[in-house]
């Protein structure tokens, strides 16, 4: 069941989308998780940890996944990080309190000087394709994804593999992720040192 600050955070996205062109939204890889999916993978996570686990959301948008995981849990402490300050303060207005903070920063900003390691983690992460992010962005992405995880990413990598493989490291030990990725990490050619990392070095 969707309570009213749900029903709230649709209609606001359904504004944000409708007010931003979809040149926009695949450069900036802003397309929101449907509730209904968020909800399935939220439950799925839980079923997996403790419904007061300390939970990551490198990429909270509108904050579809945190609405999910507040309908199951009123336990879990949860931190979302959104870049886009017209997003961020949908998701702060929402969903901030006690059981949730909201901070407005690049993830890998954040990633970078936050020390904490989070039981769980769940996204949406952006699908930006490499063409769309600069050289400086690139090099940072890279170093802070190799001391992450000891991957080295191709530069063809889109934004989405920097971020599985930086969120993956800031779990505790086996602490869980849950991903909502495409599937062509799992083909191409810059995806190899992805897939090696996810049969390798994590279950």
């Amino acid at each position: 069941m969707q309570n009213k600050n749900e029903l709230t955070r649709q209609k606001e996205q359904e504004l944000f989308d409708s007010s931003h062109s979809q040149e926009e939204r695949n450069e900036r890889g802003q397309f929101a998780t449907p509730y209904s999916l968020a909800s399935a993978i939220a439950k799925d996570l839980f079923s997996r940890i403790g419904k007061d686990a300390s939970v990551l959301e490198p990429s909270c948008g509108t904050g579809a996944f945190i609405s999910a995981l507040l309908s199951i849990s009123d336990q879990a402490r949860i931190t979302g990080v959104e870049k886009d300050p017209m997003l961020y303060k949908t998701a702060q207005r929402l969903w901030s309190g006690d059981a949730c903070q909201i901070i407005n920063d690049d993830f890998f900003n954040y990633a970078s000087m936050e020390s904490r390691q989070f039981d769980a983690l769940i996204s949406n992460p952006p699908y930006s394709r490499h063409h769309h992010l600069s050289s400086s962005e690139k090099h940072f992405y890279s170093q802070l994804t190799t001391n992450f995880s000891g991957v080295c990413l191709s530069r063809l990598a889109g934004l989405h593999a920097y971020f599985l493989l930086t969120g993956t490291g800031m779990l505790k030990e086996d602490g869980v992720g849950s991903w909502l990725i495409p599937s062509e990490l799992f083909s191409i050619n810059y995806g190899e040192p992805i897939r090696k990392f996810l049969t390798r070095v994590v279950t």
